[in-house]
């Protein structure tokens, strides 16, 4: 679904997560910082960065990782210095992460606090559950409305891209996404819920 050209338009490449080279190497195989430069260059010209991926819930240190069916990733943690010294300037952080925009931890072990830290101009995010549909990643879609149906955190998420590539505010774009959700369908109302904005939420994707 990440096909369309919306998401182009915002400057980004996809990657899958995990990538490829990752299914013959073990998680904590000493090789965790070469993956993650490799992907913050293939990042970097993104206006907005939309990261598809598992979280963890605090108050552990947060991590962002992803699986390929048999074993998990790390993707980012905090304390990697290729992580902790990435500039983010002027970027808008997307994360469809369970606990991704969760409050509850310390400053040195928040990755949204790191991205806005480092420059990013807001971070969207889940303070608990993210209800991605997993159809997403198995499915190429002829058309946008097939992608708005499945609905929960992987709707809001396009939505708020789309508002991105076509010049709302941050802010605007959350909240319209947030206000297009099915009324009376549980997991629709509770992603509407569950998501918040950090940092400006007058400022656009450039």
């Amino acid at each position: 679904h990440l096909k369309h050209s919306l998401y182009e338009k915002l400057g980004n490449s996809i990657l899958d997560s995990p990538p490829s080279y990752l299914a013959a190497l073990n998680r904590n195989d000493g090789n965790e910082t070469a993956r993650l430069l490799l992907m913050l260059a293939a990042l970097s010209p993104a206006n907005a960065l939309f990261l598809s991926v598992h979280g963890s819930s605090p108050p552990m240190p947060q991590v962002f990782s992803s699986s390929d069916g048999s074993n998990e990733y790390f993707i980012m943690s905090r304390g990697l210095p290729p992580l902790e010294n990435q500039s983010f300037a002027d970027k808008i952080v997307l994360a469809d992460a369970c606990y991704g925009g969760n409050p509850n931890r310390k400053e040195s072990e928040s990755l949204p606090l790191l991205f806005l830290r480092n420059g990013a101009v807001a971070f969207v995010g889940s303070t608990t559950s993210a209800l991605a549909n997993r159809k997403v990643s198995r499915q190429d879609f002829e058309d946008e409305r097939e992608i708005l149906a499945l609905g929960s955190s992987t709707a809001l998420h396009y939505r708020v891209l789309k508002g991105l590539a076509s010049g709302e505010r941050v802010g605007d774009a959350v909240k319209n996404a947030r206000r297009e959700m099915q009324h009376g369908n549980a997991a629709d109302e509770l992603t509407a819920l569950q998501y918040v904005l950090y940092g400006d939420p007058t400022l656009k994707a450039r």
